[in-house]
């Protein structure tokens, strides 16, 4: 894991920071980083450490933005039926979420049989291309200046747990794309006879 081999190779490790407080603020400055990533993090990046390193702070997104932006897009993607997501790696510039100019992105196909579970992994995978190839055109200096196209943006809200349940009322193929959407976490129930059900598939 990223932090075992932090601390094998000597480098320091910093856990349960308050990103707004001003002795994180304080510590960031004293790093004097040339380049901050983020990636499926909890907290905004205040403007205040935004503005330290040198080459901008950059986030590492589980979709194709400006589409599906926010905290659970790999849910999202799957209810709604999308038949590719991918990876973006964009630069963060102000408090707003998922926005900034786009460096790069790779495109990955859904496929008929995928859960959150899978979709995840997959996308975890081709994130190390992704951010491979966003550091070398950074380290090129080879960036685009130009501002992203807003016209096919999107933002959804985090999956909440009275997502889970399965409203039986809904066409078999919604239900189908949401239980995939729930596995393996936090999985979809039904409601019937007082009782809930864990559901693991559906024909």
């Amino acid at each position: 894991f990223l932090q075992d081999m932090a601390l094998r190779h000597g480098v320091p490790v910093y856990e349960g920071l308050k990103l707004r407080s001003p002795e994180t603020i304080t510590l960031i400055r004293s790093l004097r980083p040339d380049l901050i990533i983020v990636s499926s993090f909890r907290q905004i990046v205040p403007s205040e450490i935004i503005a330290i390193p040198s080459k901008g702070v950059i986030n590492v997104h589980p979709s194709l933005l400006p589409k599906y932006r926010g905290a659970t897009p790999t849910y999202w993607v799957l209810v709604n039926g999308e038949k590719e997501t991918g990876v973006t790696v964009h630069f963060i510039e102000d408090e707003k979420i998922d926005c900034g100019r786009i460096l790069t992105q790779d495109v990955l196909r859904i496929k008929d049989d995928d859960t959150d579970g899978t979709l995840r992994r997959s996308l975890a995978e081709l994130s190390e291309k992704t951010l491979k190839d966003a550091l070398e055109i950074i380290k090129n200096s080879s960036i685009k200046r130009d501002h992203n196209d807003e016209s096919p943006a999107s933002s959804f809200p985090k999956r909440s747990s009275g997502d889970s349940i399965i409203d039986m009322n809904i066409p078999i193929e919604e239900i189908k794309r949401k239980i995939r959407a729930l596995t393996p976490y936090p999985g979809a129930r039904i409601v019937s006879g007082g009782k809930e059900y864990m559901v693991s598939s559906a024909e």
